[in-house]
């Protein structure tokens, strides 16, 4: 299940953020696939951790003036303490 929701989260992420250099465009994308193809119980929790990737590195990337090229790992560490929420 969390293969076939990871699966799906890429092929959204391929399609809307190709070759974007955007942490949180990426993450954006790769979030919204993982809650539209999530697959049972472990496919949904894997679409949450992406989720709050997803929130997180959104509000990064307004405090840096709108674009986030890398995430550091306070970032990535907030980030998966909002999925876990």
């Amino acid at each position: 299940n969390m293969l076939f929701t990871m699966r799906s989260a890429l092929a959204q992420a391929d399609t809307e953020a190709d070759r974007d250099t955007d942490v949180a465009r990426v993450a954006a994308a790769l979030s919204a696939g993982a809650v539209t193809g999530a697959r049972g119980n472990s496919g949904v929790i894997l679409s949450q951790i992406l989720l709050g990737i997803a929130e997180v590195t959104a509000d990064a990337a307004g405090d840096s003036g709108g674009n986030l090229p890398a995430i550091d790992a306070a970032t990535l560490g907030a980030a998966l303490w909002r999925g876990v929420e």
